[in-house]
């Protein structure tokens, strides 16, 4: 019973995101994909879930999907630029991505404001993650994080190995890390 409503729903945000993007042929959005239906839980992204997958635009105009970072350990954060710890959660993901460069990919969602803002902030603080851009909540919403920054730790298998909403120090960060690799291996 729980599976038909989650697929329900499924097909449901399928049809209306194939509605809604050819109804507005002159608009470009992201169309979200939701993957492997059977594991993905359309309400809150939680641990042991599946990452809601999605295409979106970089801050440099580039589309990109998530898929393309499967194999691999994902930091997904969400930020806006007036938020303080949001400002110094990218600074230290940025330190700690090119740190370990080797064990994970830093990907940043920037949202509520237009990519040319948000890309003044990431020139001044030397940012070069990857920012997708987010001026109209669309992934923000996907994800539902609780407060900002929100920070999800997606396994090389595409499932979410840890959330936390507001800042996190590099201990558990690293311990997340770790998990999320020696579960892939096993």
């Amino acid at each position: 019973m729980k599976r038909n409503i989650i697929l329900a729903v499924a097909v449901l945000l399928i049809f209306i995101a194939v509605y809604w993007s050819q109804s507005n042929p002159g608009v470009e959005e992201d169309l979200v994909i939701p993957g492997d239906i059977s594991r993905w839980d359309p309400s809150v992204p939680s641990v042991g879930n599946l990452a809601p997958l999605f295409i979106a635009p970089t801050l440099k105009g580039e589309k990109v999907n998530l898929v393309a970072y499967r194999g691999k350990t994902v930091l997904l954060y969400f930020w806006n630029q007036d938020c303080a710890d949001c400002i110094a959660q990218m600074e230290q993901l940025e330190d700690f991505g090119q740190q370990h460069q080797d064990a994970v990919v830093v990907l940043g969602v920037h949202h509520g404001r237009s990519a040319p803002e948000a890309q003044v902030v990431v020139d001044n603080l030397a940012i070069t993650h990857t920012i997708f851009s987010d001026p109209d909540n669309h992934l923000y919403q996907l994800y539902a994080p609780e407060s900002e920054p929100a920070l999800y730790v997606i396994d090389p298998n595409g499932m979410i190995a840890d959330r936390w909403n507001g800042l996190v120090e590099r201990e558990p960060l690293e311990t997340a890390i770790e998990s999320a690799r020696i579960d892939k291996n096993q």
